[in-house]
């Protein structure tokens, strides 16, 4: 007696049915699988190509040339050649294939003067370096955590950032800022710069003779400003805010004030109807004056 099919089933085809359905699939899929193979075989071969070849190689340094020949770098004024030149000391002599274009790229904004760079592969084995500098805005004397360690005197630029106050030619022209922690980090040092930079254009023509803007405290700024035709500088404290009406306040009375108190070397403009006197030269006196 013949089995029943279960209901619901088809019946099973043979082998040729299977081949049938399948056979439109198995040439493009054999064609798709060589060409895959072939181009694995043609990248391998073309890397190895422009790894081994030295026509693709960056030449080395020779005896006192600054860096490799077939790296060019722009934009340096005052950045270190020799520690760009060390950034791709490993690259030469082997193929600029193998440059890793971002490491180099890391490892360059990390050098004290550079801003930003760019770092591009001109083929067949030259690399070209962009850089752009840092500028130095301020002097800024780093107050040392340790008590009795001296006072460092380095400069910064507008994003915070300390740099050396070697090389710098126009060292002399740039204000002092001074008060400032060694420990501030990055954002808390260009908070300080912005607050110099407010400083700066509140006090005006008239702040240009003060040799000195301590910001160390934000709510009471100190001035050091030169007696002309004297070896003499007295600090004012101007406070929060008012800085420039406090500066001509000092102006305006600093003849009354001199004779009054000619040793004073410390005053305390911060009270709009006082001058007050904090130190003296020559003795720990306090006295305050109109």
């Amino acid at each position: 007696m013949a089995k029943k099919r279960p209901v619901g089933t088809k019946p099973t085809g043979g082998i040729r049915e299977t081949l049938r359905d399948v056979r439109p699939y198995i040439l493009p899929l054999l064609a798709c699988t060589f060409a895959v193979l072939a181009g694995l075989v043609i990248h391998q071969r073309a890397e190895r190509f422009v790894t081994e070849d030295t026509r693709f190689a960056m030449r080395k340094a020779d005896l006192g040339e600054p860096h490799s020949p077939d790296l060019a770098v722009s934009g340096i004024r005052r950045t270190s050649l020799a520690a760009v030149r060390q950034v791709f000391a490993e690259d030469e002599g082997r193929s600029i294939y193998l440059l890793p274009l971002a490491d180099r790229h890391k490892r360059l904004v990390g050098i004290d003067w550079v801003k930003s760079a760019s770092v591009h592969r001109l083929w067949p084995n030259r690399v070209a370096v962009a850089i752009e500098e840092r500028k130095p805005v301020f002097l800024v004397n780093l107050v040392p955590e340790r008590r009795g360690a001296p006072v460092r005197l380095r400069t910064v630029d507008e994003s915070g950032r300390v740099l050396p106050a070697s090389g710098v030619p126009e060292l002399a022209s740039l204000p002092l800022m001074a008060g400032v922690k060694a420990s501030l980090g990055t954002e808390e040092m260009a908070a300080r710069v912005r607050l110099m930079n407010r400083v700066i254009r509140d006090l005006g023509p008239e702040g240009k003779p003060v040799s000195e803007i301590d910001v160390g405290d934000p709510d009471n700024i100190k001035l050091v400003y030169p007696i002309a035709g004297r070896q003499k500088a007295v600090t004012l404290f101007v406070g929060e805010s008012q800085w420039r009406q406090r500066l001509l306040k000092f102006l305006h009375n600093w003849p009354e004030v001199e004779k009054r108190m000619p040793n004073a070397v410390k005053l305390d403009l911060r009270d709009d109807g006082i001058i007050g006197a904090m130190e003296f030269e020559e003795t720990g006196e306090e006295q305050s004056g109109n």
